[in-house]
């Protein structure tokens, strides 16, 4: 079989027999990988899964949308992704899984729920696609409607009793801003929305308490180093106006390939680094964590409109990132995470408000390469004191 680079692409399955319990974030990840496999093969499925023996696992899979999510990316049928053993499993299956509650859509649609867990797997929909009948489809529109999906009553309400009356907040910035971003990557044809409520250790026969809310967007488009690349190659500058109008200090530790300790280096909003001259020689980690400084951006002279006004926004190109580290890190104490083919990125504060850690991890090169972008971040859900102001209903 082969692949869009004419070398050999040998068939695989992604054995998942054994696994009792799988985490949300594990999905974007199989799509990835899927998608990536699948690029430039249209003859037959080149990646195959092996569903879990556990039924519970299987359930959640489905409750999930996997099956739907993954015929969406590679137009092949669910059945012949799955292997020999799988397929005739999946065929006995009733057709509806037995964790799935059925909630309104904003849209007048519906979609499954499972109880104080997580939300089914979501599609994002790129302009060139379009985002529903007879409504035209720009990055705003659809960030705008994933936004209201996440606001309606009974989400907003499980969101507000954890952050203390502020759960309007993950819709109107953070998944705004991470969903807007995706779908405006170029080259982006698909991306997928999940979340779960992530509990903690149970305590004898009773459920774990609930710790952490997590949400992750994966698009199939250019990363987040290779659009601002684009830029820098052909001399242009990255920063957008709002660029040192705030200082942010990120510590960056990138590891090496020699077993010595990681190099550090500090990126700083108002320092000279970023100047074209210098853009010329910095590397994927470098831009990728550029990516999350405010004014940092592929189209710096942007203007930002709403989607259901068409009024001019007054927040400047290269603010969404620093949104989504604004709500996430700043107000809600929680980790920003960045994954690509070839690294991956976590961004936690430290200290005082403004600075933050920021800790690089390189692939390996037995890793199986994957499509686009995960961006996942974690808010905790848990009591605090101080600045941050969290503090369960």
């Amino acid at each position: 079989m082969i692949g869009p680079a004419g070398h050999a692409v040998e068939p695989i399955v992604v054995n998942l027999g054994h696994v009792t319990h799988l985490a949300h974030d594990c999905l974007p990840y199989l799509l990835a990988l899927f998608q990536q496999r699948q690029v430039g093969e249209t003859e037959r499925p080149n990646t195959r899964l092996r569903l879990p023996d556990s039924g519970t696992v299987t359930d959640f899979l489905r409750a999930w949308g996997l099956p739907d999510a993954l015929v969406e990316i590679t137009g092949f049928r669910f059945e012949d992704l799955l292997h020999e053993h799988s397929r005739r499993r999946f065929r006995a299956l009733p057709p509806f899984s037995r964790y799935e509650q059925v909630i309104d859509r904003p849209d007048g649609g519906q979609e499954t729920l499972l109880p104080t867990s997580f939300f089914s797997l979501t599609v994002i929909r790129p302009p060139a696609l379009g985002l529903l009948p007879g409504l035209a489809s720009t990055p705003e529109r659809i960030a705008a409607y994933e936004r209201e999906r996440w606001l309606q009553d009974r989400v907003r309400s499980v969101l507000d009793y954890y952050l203390d009356g502020d759960g309007d907040l993950v819709g109107s910035k953070a998944v705004h801003e991470a969903v807007l971003n995706a779908a405006s990557h170029p080259k982006a044809t698909i991306g997928y929305v999940s979340s779960q409520l992530i509990r903690g250790i149970p305590r004898g026969r009773k459920r774990g308490p609930v710790e952490a809310l997590e949400v992750a967007i994966w698009d199939n488009g250019q990363t987040y180093s290779e659009t601002l690349r684009g830029r820098i190659a052909q001399g242009l500058d990255v920063r957008s106006s709002s660029f040192g109008s705030k200082y942010e200090s990120f510590d960056v530790e990138i590891p090496r390939d020699d077993g010595l300790p990681p190099d550090t280096l500090t990126l700083v909003s108002q320092m000279g680094e970023f100047d074209a001259e210098y853009q010329r020689h910095v590397t994927d980690e470098v831009l990728s964590v550029a990516a999350f400084m405010l004014g940092v951006s592929s189209e710096p002279d942007a203007t930002r409109f709403d989607p259901l006004t068409g009024e001019v926004r007054n927040d400047p190109a290269g603010s969404g990132l620093h949104d989504i580290r604004d709500v996430v890190i700043d107000q809600f104490g929680g980790e920003v995470f960045y994954r690509t083919s070839r690294l991956g990125v976590t961004i936690k504060r430290k200290g005082s408000l403004g600075s933050y850690s920021v800790e690089v991890l390189l692939a390996g090169r037995d890793e199986p390469p994957i499509a686009g972008n995960t961006l996942l971040f974690r808010i905790p859900l848990v009591a605090a004191t101080g600045s941050l102001g969290i503090r369960r209903a």
